[in-house]
């Protein structure tokens, strides 16, 4: 059964259905119909081959040393380093290999198929050139004695031209997106890929390139694990120490984990790019998480272990001091929060409850109380901006706690 993940859009207190997820809501007749994405998330197509080896292998015996390859250069590598000895060298075959387009790939040490869709997984979740283009499918052969297999043969959806194209262009949009953030902090970095990300992509399921970087980067397009790729392809450009996360919401479903000053976080990117008619919508509800946190409604299916994420500090609303206990405290981050956005010319204003119970307050006082948006209107007036009050809307998320406000000013 697939569990609906709602945020209610509120206007003159009328209920909107907006998308969030993996998930599509639309309003037909009044009735909120789900239009469910699956997202591929199968890593391999395997034919199996009895026979037995009868043709030279070619031999790489040269480690790959994660240390000095300028691809692991400031860059998370947690699925690597989870490999034993003999993965790593495997590891090392295929990469190049599928680097190169290689059509075989012979691989030299005793490996058998559980070992192979392990080195695979931590390949096509790891290497840039994977991001922008997964190669998802391959056959193989293995002794039928032994159970060793001894040559892969991948299955490349695009050659080694188109590949290396999409890579340039994918640089592009990147390096541009970088220049922006000299000067930045990491917080600062992460959030400003997060929200470039959700204003620059549609979640669209039919786009050609819907699950890799290059569809959310240079299309536009793209689901959950285009927009996971792609923060992970900005993130590893910077040095950023960044991994997707395989897992399971009410469907299928990839999201990120990244470190900021030591510590980790998740970051669901799709699940803070609900669909809006305006178009330039930005939640943080699933922004910089904890494991407690994201566990909520996020199940995690993936075939490493993971870092822990334990800390809270660089939570959007923890770090901008937006998380309110009472009613008293909400009206003055309120009045700040919309005299700072009149002042700034932003549309949007944000803020979490630090418990159920203060979120059900929350919401009775917003939905049968005019007094917050007298503090509304109060702080526009001040900052010489005035607020229609009849204009501003609001929405909230049930399993996060948080709300945001359309002031539109």
């Amino acid at each position: 059964m697939i569990k609906q993940k709602n945020i209610f859009l509120f206007f003159s207190m009328m209920g909107i259905l907006a998308l969030t997820g993996c998930m599509k809501y639309v309003f037909n007749n009044g009735i909120a119909v789900s239009n469910t994405t699956e997202i591929t998330s199968e890593i391999t197509t395997q034919e199996q081959e009895y026979v037995s080896i009868q043709e030279d292998t070619t031999t790489i015996t040269s480690e790959f040393n994660k240390d000095e390859s300028k691809y692991f250069y400031g860059k998370s590598c947690i699925r690597y380093d989870q490999l034993n000895d003999t993965q790593k060298l495997v590891y090392n075959q295929i990469f190049e290999g599928i680097e190169s387009c290689s059509e075989v790939i012979n691989i030299s040490y005793d490996i058998d198929e559980s070992d192979l869709e392990k080195i695979y997984d931590a390949i096509i979740n790891t290497a840039d050139f994977e991001l922008v283009y997964p190669t998802r499918k391959y056959d193989f052969k293995y002794d039928s004695i032994t159970g060793n297999i001894y040559k892969i043969s991948p299955k490349y959806e695009v050659s080694l031209e188109v590949r290396s194209s999409m890579i340039s262009s994918v640089d592009s949009v990147a390096n541009d997106i970088i220049s922006q953030t000299v000067g930045m902090d990491e917080f600062q970095t992460v959030k400003y890929f997060h929200d470039y990300i959700i204003l620059n992509c549609s979640y669209d399921s039919n786009s050609e390139n819907y699950s890799n970087a290059y569809g959310a980067l240079v299309d536009g397009k793209a689901v959950c694990e285009g927009y996971a790729r792609a923060f992970k392809y900005l993130c590893n450009m910077v040095g950023i120490p960044c991994e997707l996360v395989i897992g399971t919401t009410d469907i299928e479903h990839m999201w990120n984990l990244v470190q900021i000053d030591g510590e980790w976080y998740h970051i669901d990117v799709t699940w803070d790019d609900p669909k809006n008619k305006d178009g330039d919508y930005i939640s943080y509800s699933y922004f910089n998480l904890s494991d407690e946190q994201i566990f909520t409604d996020h199940t995690v299916n993936d075939t490493y272990i993971l870092p822990v994420a334990n800390s809270t500090d660089m939570n959007y609303f923890n770090y901008y001091n937006l998380c309110v206990s009472s009613l008293e405290e909400l009206e003055d981050v309120l009045y700040q929060q919309v005299y700072n956005a009149c002042l700034n010319g932003d549309k949007y204003v944000y803020f979490k409850a630090d418990s159920i119970d203060t979120y059900n307050a929350i919401i009775s006082k917003l939905c049968n109380s005019y007094d917050l948006y007298s503090i509304i209107k109060d702080a526009s007036v001040d900052a010489n901006n005035i607020i229609n009050v009849d204009n501003v809307s609001f929405s909230y998320d049930d399993d996060m706690l948080t709300f945001t406000m359309n002031l539109e000013c």
